[in-house]
């Protein structure tokens, strides 16, 4: 959902900011499950087999999430949604803990520890 209808030529941006937060990127959309001040979108990344993001298909040229994935428990249907909104040849920058980080614990917000795999 538009947080505004003064935000729609964002839209035209293709960039997009997920789960902002406070973090306000200039010249990308921002997008995150809570109104805050500066966010474009409202949307609810965990529920994203139910409820699709409101963007096209083919229409964000780049991503960029930071600490926003280990939070996520249903993030198989978070890539498919985010697979079809990206156009051919997007870039995809997630920042995230490592698994065995303190990091990856000390937050009980998140629901999942990643790691490298050589396999």
């Amino acid at each position: 959902m538009l947080l505004n209808e003064s935000n729609a030529e964002q839209m035209e941006l293709n960039r997009l900011h997920l789960g902002c937060g406070h973090t306000i990127l200039e010249d990308w959309i921002n997008l995150d499950f809570v109104a805050l001040k500066g966010v474009d979108v409202i949307a609810n990344l965990d529920a994203c087999a139910e409820v699709p993001l409101p963007f096209e298909d083919n229409s964000i040229e780049e991503f960029y999430g930071s600490h926003l994935i280990e939070h996520i428990q249903h993030t198989l249907p978070m890539m498919q949604e985010l697979h079809r909104i990206a156009k051919p040849g997007a870039k995809a920058n997630f920042r995230l803990p490592y698994g065995a980080s303190d990091d990856a614990f000390e937050d009980p917000t998140h629901v999942k520890e990643y790691f490298l795999s050589n396999s």
